[in-house]
């Protein structure tokens, strides 16, 4: 359902971490959405995770203003577990090289986002804000 999104979030240097689509009454036995017994109907909001750089927290911030409520987000860096992990696995590797180089990178440049948009009946909307589609 979103992976045409998601890849275009990974060509952009977006590294998805968690992600859905927004779903308005779907059968809860839908094959992909669905959870439930028969005879429900699945609602929710599409949400997606990813680390960016600054330039395109930036760019995210500038655009998530122009929302009017439709949008809730959040970003951090250096303070969240997700960070702590990058450390931990570059620990892995000699200092200096360049694996251990990258992770360290990442730790300190990358920025953790997560983006909900509210607006369920309309399923492109955070795709259309963040990807300008």
């Amino acid at each position: 359902m979103i992976l045409p999104q998601l890849l275009d979030m990974t060509l952009k240097g977006w590294w998805t971490v968690g992600s859905q689509p927004a779903v308005d009454s779907a059968p809860s036995n839908d094959e992909i959405v669905g959870w439930g017994p028969a005879g429900g109907y699945v609602f929710q909001k599409s949400f997606v995770e990813f680390f960016c750089d600054e330039d395109s927290l930036r760019e995210l911030e500038a655009k998530v203003r122009g929302e009017n409520g439709w949008v809730t987000w959040y970003a951090a860096n250096s303070q969240e577990e997700a960070f702590n992990i990058w450390s931990q696995w570059a620990l892995l590797y000699p200092p200096n090289s360049d694996t251990r180089v990258l992770l360290e990178k990442m730790r300190d440049t990358r920025w953790l986002v997560s983006i909900v948009h509210h607006n369920f009946k309309e399923p492109d909307a955070l795709w259309k804000l963040l990807l300008d589609q």
